[in-house]
């Protein structure tokens, strides 16, 4: 017996059916398999919806997207590259910060993740005493002024409604 019908549950009875040729009953409180990743044909305009919300599935194992595209005949995937980008200083970059994110700010050609360490090194602003009093000197010891007053700064204001020094 599997308790639950979302991802994991059907990977579960799928794998003992395929795998040992088993059966097994698969119980689960929806009306419905496949949890949060569910999706259904809206009857009026006959769109696909998404119950729960859009679903981004991330792999670099082979073997893994071999496994879920192999009912690609009967369900299939679309490719979708998702890129979350913000306008930061009037340029459209890359959210989380990374390499081109600081490179399209502060107009570096930093490469490799070495050298954005040492980028990083060069511009953290130490916590005074052995610990940090708030938000604002924590990230300021990780990413330095200006990048932090650039993104972290207005992006912690938006999400928590609160100015970094009030935060912890």
């Amino acid at each position: 017996c599997i308790v639950g019908a979302g991802l994991s549950g059907a990977i579960m009875a799928e794998r003992y059916a395929s795998v040992l040729g088993k059966t097994s009953v698969v119980m689960d409180v929806r009306t419905h398999i496949g949890g949060n990743c569910y999706d259904f044909r809206e009857p009026l305009s006959g769109i696909m919806m998404n119950l729960y919300g859009a679903h981004l599935f991330h792999t670099n194992l082979d073997r893994v997207y071999n496994y879920i595209t192999k009912w690609q005949d009967k369900a299939p995937w679309r490719r979708y590259d998702h890129e979350v980008v913000g306008w930061l200083n009037k340029k459209l970059l890359p959210i989380p910060v990374n390499i081109n994110t600081v490179n399209g700010l502060f107009d570096s050609s930093i490469q490799t993740s070495e050298e954005m360490d040492e980028w990083l090194k060069s511009v953290q602003i130490p916590c005074k005493g052995d610990k940090c009093k708030n938000a604002e000197e924590m990230a300021k010891s990780r990413v330095g002024k200006d990048l932090f007053d650039m993104v972290f700064n207005t992006y912690t204001k938006k999400q928590w409604d609160k100015e970094p020094k009030e935060l912890d």
